[in-house]
């Protein structure tokens, strides 16, 4: 994924195209609107104006700290980077007035009717075939559907998609002239497989925050992810450019790589599935929550949003299941869903409780539920390992292995 501090700030008629092109969940065509409550960015002199980026290094005064050192100075200001100025704006419903919150100005829908789609980023999501490439052929969707069949629907589970709709759109990106000129490369049939449509600002998301406020490369903490409803990790990397006129080392966005905490299990399972052994990735911090496991299991499931207690329905409709359910995350000391979870759960608990001791192994017996009588289910012995990277991911991996149990083993004297 990536994400730019320098979107357009004029709507060009090939972009304006893309504001009349979203679909509803029947894939009818509408106008792509934002909704009162929502945010957008409004750029300051048309995001022409910078200033310095909140990290540590950029806010130093090297004139200041360094005046009788050249050397130092110049050093201290090629670690200095800039920021693009803009501020956040609200959505407010009709007739609700206009105020200001947290700096952020409040627009009235009412005002003007191009206020509700002023911010808005299209971003179609496409069915895509076995390479990758958008498609609504029927048969060649590389995910299965409702039925199935690996056809191509929109988000109500059953309209198909058949949308052929030609260009002028500026999609396909930004081409530069020798001279710099940026200049937006026009295409055709934009929407093959577009089955969902997204007001996208990437400058909302935590992984770009982040990004911005450190300036330096980093792990995100688990997330729910935009496009898919899944929890995963980004590692996000600024990207920047020399100012031509003075030098100055300008951030202009973020390139990231998404991990899903499913892709992250498919791992595991793939490289243990014919060993005995179990493998689990546990959050190093309270309240220590389950990345992983080479059992499937990924410590994350789907719940009501106004009822953590109870799970979501099962339901076709992707829209309507995102507006009531949300995704959360389970401590490994609460996974009980299973005898592998018990496995799991059991083994970090002795082994949090006995410090993680590096050279040791420590046996645990795990039970599961059958008919409201615990039934004994073997023994576990587990070692665990810290992880840690560059960019902030600390978490341990631990190994369960199953040990046999003889009642009849005994030492006598002498042995």
């Amino acid at each position: 994924g990536a994400g730019s501090e320098e979107l357009a700030s004029a709507v060009s008629p090939e972009m304006q195209k893309h504001l009349e092109s979203c679909v509803d969940n029947h894939g009818k065509m509408i106008p792509c609107l934002m909704h009162p409550g929502q945010s957008y960015i409004e750029c300051i002199d048309g995001c022409k104006a910078i200033q310095k980026c909140p990290d540590e290094n950029s806010q130093r005064e090297c004139r200041q700290l360094f005046d009788d050192n050249e050397d130092e100075r110049n050093s201290c200001e090629e670690e200095v980077k800039w920021c693009i100025s803009y501020r956040e704006q609200i959505i407010l419903p009709e007739n609700d007035g206009a105020i200001a919150v947290n700096n952020a100005k409040i627009v009235n829908t009412s005002e003007n009717n191009y206020h509700s789609q002023r911010g808005y980023i299209p971003w179609t999501q496409h069915c895509i075939d076995s390479s990758g490439l958008p498609t609504q052929t029927p048969g060649q969707n590389s995910v299965p559907g409702p039925d199935n069949l690996h056809n191509c629907y929109h988000s109500d589970g059953s309209t198909p998609v058949q949308r052929n709709l030609s260009g002028p759109y500026a999609y396909c990106g930004i081409d530069s002239d020798d001279d710099g000129t940026a200049t937006p490369i026009i295409c055709n049939t934009t929407f093959i497989g577009g089955f969902v449509s997204y007001n996208y600002d990437p400058r909302y998301r935590p992984w770009y925050t982040k990004t911005k406020e450190m300036q330096e490369p980093n792990w995100s903490e688990p997330y729910v992810f935009f496009q898919n409803d899944q929890m995963g990790i980004s590692y996000s990397h600024p990207i920047y450019k020399t100012d031509e006129d003075d030098g100055r080392k300008v951030f202009v966005g973020v390139l990231a790589l998404d991990l899903t905490l499913t892709g992250i299990a498919s791992f595991l399972i793939k490289n243990y599935d014919e060993a005995e052994n179990i493998v689990a990735i546990i959050e190093e911090s309270e309240p220590n929550y389950l990345i992983a496991s080479s059992t499937g299991t990924t410590g994350v499931k789907k719940v009501l949003k106004d009822d953590h207690s109870m799970p979501c329905p099962e339901m076709e409709n992707f829209a309507l299941a995102s507006e009531i359910c949300t995704t959360v995350r389970i401590p490994v000391a609460e996974l009980k869903n299973g005898f592998m979870e018990r496995v799991i759960s059991n083994s970090y608990m002795i082994q949090k409780k006995n410090g993680f001791p590096p050279s040791r192994l420590l046996p645990v017996q795990s039970k599961d539920d059958t008919d409201d009588v615990e039934v004994a289910q073997g023994v576990h012995a587990s070692q665990t390992k810290q992880f840690s990277s560059v960019g902030g991911i600390n978490w341990r991996i631990m190994i369960m292995s199953p040990v046999d149990i003889h009642e009849d083993d005994s030492i006598l004297p002498g042995d």
